[in-house]
């Protein structure tokens, strides 16, 4: 299982996941990615997902739903539509826990939206059910607030809204003060990890019985991304940050996420480039491993999960 937290904003969104995976009860590694960010013609949205952690050939479902969106230069309800039927034609012969759930905060035509895709399996009919909703986030009601602007997944997101509601309650204190360009998005970053190393310590050896299935099922470590909505009066000009922690500290060694803009695969793009770029400053030759990264940058769109 795993753990996603999203904190949904009027000026920005973050997403939090963990990278552990388990497999058959034991773990399986430490350095999963379960999200991945997408530009659209008309927002932007960051994904993280419970359910799946990869396929028996390895390959992860960031990794995936990156191919099926490149070359894809739709808005945003499009693109959704189109992961989704993907979704649903791929999944069900990899699926063993019998669901997957993706968590979508995002802004369309900047103003602020909380989607979430559910993919489940019933027992009455025996088939695979996909939901794809669209939850309207309020902003009179202060009561609705706490549940609309946050959100939560997986076995670590099970712990944390069914054990304190503090968790809550300090990231919204959080997100208000950087709101008001009190605070940055780090120390919002550094509270979700925070937050994340919580459910792993409980998880790590439950007391309770009622969470001795979930046992190890959340990793210490973590990845959180943040996006601005654009003309942010915030912080102009800023797109937003990744941050990649060991337990609750600030790592130096990122990871490479999935990202998708207008159709363009980004997030291959840099990684190339980066890697390209040590080999041209060392002044060595590039090697054919590299060649190929650059290579898979312009690939066609690819629905077949392996």
């Amino acid at each position: 299982m795993t753990n996603i937290i999203s904190v949904n904003g009027p000026e920005a969104i973050w997403l939090l996941a963990d990278r552990r995976l388990t497999r058959a009860g034991k773990i399986d590694k430490e350095d999963a990615r379960k999200l991945m960010i997408l530009e659209t013609t008309d927002g932007i949205a960051l994904l993280g997902y419970t359910g799946l952690g990869r396929t028996a050939l390895g390959t992860e479902p960031a990794d995936w739903m990156s191919a099926v969106l490149r070359g894809h230069n739709m808005p945003l309800g499009p693109s959704l539509w189109v992961l989704a039927k993907a979704l649903e034609a791929q999944f069900p012969r990899h699926l063993k826990q019998h669901h997957h759930g993706i968590i979508i905060p995002a802004f369309l035509n900047n103003e602020p939206k909380y989607y979430s895709l559910k993919f489940e399996f019933d027992p009455s009919s025996k088939k695979y059910r996909l939901r794809l909703e669209d939850m309207v986030i309020p902003n009179v009601c202060p009561g609705k607030v706490l549940i609309s602007r946050l959100g939560a997944a997986g076995t670590g997101g099970y712990y944390l809204n069914e054990t304190s509601k503090d968790w809550a309650r300090d990231l919204l204190r959080l997100l208000n003060a950087h709101d008001r360009g009190r605070i940055g998005p780090w120390a919002i970053a550094d509270e979700l990890a925070k937050r994340n190393y919580d459910a792993y310590k409980a998880l790590k050896d439950p007391k309770d019985p009622k969470y001795l299935s979930m046992k190890d099922t959340v990793g210490p470590d973590c990845i959180v991304v943040w996006r601005y909505r654009k003309n942010t009066t915030l912080r102009p000009g800023f797109a937003g940050g990744q941050q990649n922690y060991t337990g609750t500290t600030r790592s130096t060694v990122g990871a490479s996420i999935p990202e998708i803009s207008c159709g363009s695969n980004t997030g291959a793009l840099i990684h190339a480039l980066a890697a390209r770029a040590a080999y041209d400053f060392a002044r060595q030759p590039v090697p054919e491993s590299v060649r190929a990264l650059m290579s898979r940058v312009n690939l066609p769109p690819d629905k077949r999960l392996r």
